[in-house]
């Protein structure tokens, strides 16, 4: 096949060299440089595919190419960039580039580093760059298109079809590889904090293998390619054949080039398409010469990608296809209309391009000028379907087919400009997160349908965009009879969605919050989702709004939140909290038994409490990072209390995000290495916790009270359903929370303070009471013969030092 496309491609280059005089297309103005820097060798078959993609779009431009293969993969560790910065420079000492294009990661990061040396000034295009930021970018005379392969959504692809085995990521250890699995790694740690996977990041292809060998159940993820140990490259094909031969596991994968028909090769996957990338990349080298300043043509960072399968391998896997997305490419399915092999794409457009080819000869010997003209036109028009296709992909979001955040900014602003007024919703849906990690991401993925064919029941399609972002749904309505009847349209939409959804045969209940920000309300400022998202926050801290218009005032709460975000983030990387101890008393001989754990955080302004920024932690995804750090902060105190010759108990407050089999493990990983004993730590927990699948949550505490772990109820008597706890869960503590301490002197408020106490006496229960800091609280409390005191009474919280000196006296 090769072969044949050479041999059809000789033969139309010199029909043309026969037919055209060269004055009729050469070009009258400048011939511009282009350095093209390629990571790998120039055989390599991902180079090939960028390669052509960007000679194909700048086919009519008069200008040279200059390419440089860095041959990463193969490069001596010996080498380093500094030799390959001398030999280019000495090589391209006496020309001026116009353009320089990088391709990949390694490429990248020499540029970068060279960049003021080779070439200052110039404008630079990177394609297929992973974990691209602005933070990295070396110049601002940049543009280009991330590879950002939709990781995230492959791993939710590859759950869908089986969610039962590990995960093995098969990574090789150069630069553009390295920086995707450090990308999986953060959208693993946000998205799916539950996930069963694992990293192998081997130099050769050969250590990978070893390290699969012998494994049983697990799905395969190959992050780029990787060298045999004698240091070749194989082709994408021989590489997955190999990896399929040794292990017998499913492969999926990020690259296009992966995936064929062979009988051992990959079973599918959602992938990058390096010539896909290489136009784009190409189109903007294009604008570039032509004039457009750079600073105008933007970063694309949304993922380009689409399914693609091998129909064998499906087969092979007894996998069954409805559980593929629709509209994938089945690769090598014989009754598949719409499917088409690789190697029958080609020799359709071989055929197409020749009978392209001798028509456009036939023309050229009519009138030459108009042979110019129509192949410029009809280059222009292939572009466009290109664009076309390649926006499909980056303007939706794949589970409802509503326009992705980025997208749905851009029509906002666009209808900014047209319209006299207009009104965009915000609704924020809750518990389908809980659905993904309760059910299964295809449970939590039919219900974001069901939410979204009832907006579209609702809002009607006249004059309507709809967008999502998480579980976030906007409905951008710019018809003139939405701005009057505003409130009326969300408690609509609230009327439907808040209630019992089924999916397969399990009921979820579903609630929402609508937050309304019309242009008229906007003060000139076109991003009204920001406005919208400022005013979904603020709608968080009101529990019994449901319905909220933007206020101004919401941008600077908005404001301050991020500034806290940002310090929560810097203060937990720079290990800036501190855990403190509060002694917890026996009430009989006033002698300290146990201490509970508290977290400070001390700032050049102050002390800021938890109750402001535990919250936030929460939504930022780093409590349970937190929980982890209180729990080994706790450890260290356990130890440094006994080498005091002090035997004291520390509890620990456990989040609702920490309930988990993580917990378990962590735990046991304690216990067994030595660290504690069954005794030394005990856990707090708080009603919230149960709001949500409490039958899951009380096996989690049954597994930690079997290994000997004490289980304490906090805040008790604040929660709705605390009975149901006491009869259902491992409790070995009762906490009394403090709201009763304090109105100790209110007669009905004393008969409830005495009774929970009785409560705990007869079910054999420890109880404590929080808070206790006056003497007369302290004798009530005698009186009603409570076992255990906390409170500023005896001790505040303070450092480990302080606590010493307090049970040391």
């Amino acid at each position: 096949m090769k072969r044949l496309m050479v041999s059809i491609s000789i033969i139309i280059m010199l029909l043309f060299s026969a037919s055209i005089d060269e004055e009729s297309f050469g070009s009258t103005g400048k011939t511009s440089n282009v350095l093209v820097i390629y990571s790998h060798h120039f055989n390599f078959e991902w180079v090939e595919e960028l390669q052509r993609g960007i000679s194909e779009v700048l086919a009519d431009e008069d200008l040279y190419f200059y390419n440089e293969y860095l041959n990463e993969h193969q490069l001596s560790d010996t080498i380093a960039f500094e030799d390959i910065f001398n030999y280019m420079h000495k090589k391209y000492e006496n020309v001026e580039f116009d353009c320089i294009v990088v391709a990949d990661n390694y490429a990248y990061n020499y540029l970068s580093e060279y960049y003021q040396k080779l070439s200052p000034g110039t404008p630079v295009v990177f394609v297929g760059i992973n974990g691209y930021s602005e933070e990295i970018a070396f110049t601002e005379m940049m543009t280009g298109i991330t590879q950002n392969p939709d990781a995230k959504s492959l791993i939710e692809l590859i759950l869908t079809i089986n969610s039962d085995d590990e995960l093995i990521f098969v990574s090789s250890k150069n630069a553009t590889s390295i920086a995707e699995i450090n990308s999986i790694n953060e959208i693993i740690e946000k998205d799916f904090p539950d996930l069963n996977y694992r990293v192998i990041a081997a130099k050769t292809l050969d250590d990978a293998l070893d390290e699969l060998y012998g494994v049983k159940h697990a799905q395969l993820i190959m992050i780029g390619n990787i060298i045999t140990k004698e240091g070749i490259m194989l082709s994408p094909g021989e590489l997955i054949s190999k990896v399929f031969e040794t292990t017998h596991l499913p492969i999926y994968t990020g690259n296009r080039l992966h995936i064929n028909e062979s009988d051992s090769g990959a079973v599918g996957g959602l992938v990058v398409d390096p010539y896909i990338h290489a136009c784009r990349a190409g189109i903007m080298v294009k604008q570039i010469l032509d004039g457009v300043d750079i600073n105008k043509i933007p970063v694309e960072t949304e993922p380009l990608t689409t399914n693609v399968f091998n129909y064998n391998m499906l087969e092979y896997f007894n996998i069954d296809e409805s559980k593929i997305p629709d509209g994938s490419i089945v690769l090598g399915k014989k009754d598949n209309d719409i499917s088409i092999s690789r190697e029958a794409a080609i020799s359709l457009i071989a055929i197409t391009l020749l009978l392209i080819a001798f028509l456009l000869l036939a023309l050229l010997m009519i009138k030459l000028k108009i042979r110019e003209k129509n192949r410029i036109n009809e280059k222009n028009k292939e572009l466009e379907e290109k664009n076309k296709s390649i926006l499909e992909l980056i303007n939706e979001e794949q589970v409802t087919h509503f326009f992705n955040h980025n997208r749905l900014k851009e029509c906002v602003e666009e209808i900014y400009d047209n319209h006299d007024d207009f009104v965009l919703y915000g609704i924020a849906v809750k518990n389908l997160k809980s659905i993904d990690e309760a059910y299964g991401l295809e449970y939590g993925n039919q219900g974001r349908i069901i939410v979204g064919k009832i907006l579209k029941a609702v809002t009607g399609d006249r004059d309507v965009y709809f967008g999502r972002y998480h579980d976030t749904f906007y409905v951008l309505n710019f018809c003139k009879s939405s701005c009057l009847k505003q409130e009326e349209l969300a408690q609509s939409i609230l009327d439907k969605i808040n209630g019992t959804i089924s999916i397969d045969e399990i009921e979820i209940e579903l609630s929402a919050k609508i937050a309304i920000v019309s242009k008229s309300e906007s003060s000139g400022d076109k991003n009204l989702l920001k406005l919208i998202d400022a005013t979904l926050l603020e709608m968080e801290k009101k529990d019994s709004i449901n319905i909220i218009r933007y206020d101004r005032s919401f941008q600077e709460i908005l404001h301050e939140r991020l500034q806290m975000e940002v310090a929560i983030k810097k203060a937990f990387e720079n290990e800036s909290f501190d855990l403190y101890l509060q002694p917890q008393v026996a009430l009989a001989d006033e002698r300290t038994i146990s201490a509970e754990a508290l977290i400070r955080w001390e700032t050049e302004d102050g002390f800021i409490g938890p109750s402001v920024f535990i919250p936030i932690a929460e939504e930022m995804g780093l409590i349970e990072r937190i929980g982890a750090w209180v729990i080994d902060k706790a450890v260290e105190h356990v130890q440094r209390l006994r080498q005091e010759g002090f035997d004291c108990p520390i509890a620990v407050n456990i989040s609702a995000k920490q309930m988990n089999s993580r917990l378990v493990k962590k735990f046991e990983g304690l216990i067994e290495q030595g660290l504690i004993n069954q005794d030394d730590i005990s856990i707090e927990i708080t009603e919230s916790v149960f709001l949500h699948f409490i039958d899951q949550k009380i096996e989690i505490l049954r597994e930690l009270s079997k290994m000997g772990i004490k289980i304490a109820i906090d805040d008790f008597g604040t929660g709705y359903s605390s009975m149901r706890y006491l009869r259902e869960m491992p409790i070995k503590v009762l906490k009394i929370d403090k709201y009763f301490i304090d109105k100790i002197g209110d007669p009905k408020n004393k008969s409830l303070l005495r009774a929970m106490i009785i409560i705990a006496k007869e079910l054999s229960l420890e109880s404590v009471a929080e808070g206790i800091e006056t003497k007369e609280q302290l004798e009530i409390l005698k009186e009603m013969k409570v076992d255990t005191i906390q409170g500023w009474y005896y001790q505040k919280a303070v450092p480990i030092e302080e606590f010493i000196k307090y049970i040391d006296r």
